[in-house]
């Protein structure tokens, strides 16, 4: 995905760029008030035009990614959590494991080993 972004963002600046080349007339740039360029290339406005916008796009980004980013750094710290808590419960169960093949292997009072009850399988249903 980052790099059809960056594929049109070039085909993008291409193509400014090739319409500020076929329009390098020299215009007056005026600005508020008494402020005006005059003789200015019109390639030199659109460039900067497209510059400032450019620049403008990306400061009014830098909040959604800062928050991505703190989120992105939140669910890591979730999925370590959760990493560490079914590494806890997999040693529990091989706790409980082996505490019940020691009960199981130790023998009653009578002297026999411990019978767990026998399956019933249905055979011939």
């Amino acid at each position: 995905m980052r790099y059809i972004v960056w594929a049109l963002r070039i085909i993008l600046f291409l193509l400014v760029l090739l319409f500020a080349l076929k329009n390098t007339d020299p215009v007056t740039v005026r600005f508020f008030g008494d402020y005006t360029f005059a003789g200015v290339p019109l390639i030199v406005v659109l460039l900067l035009a497209f510059i400032v916008g450019a620049l403008f796009a990306w400061l009014v980004s830098i909040p959604t990614r800062l928050r991505k980013t703190r989120e992105v750094g939140r669910l890591k710290g979730e999925v370590e959590r959760l990493n560490r808590d079914v590494n806890d419960t997999r040693h529990s169960l091989e706790a409980l494991r082996a505490e019940e093949l020691r009960l199981r292997s130790n023998t009653s009072p009578t002297g026999t080993a411990l019978q767990t009850p026998a399956r019933e399988t249905a055979v011939g249903l």
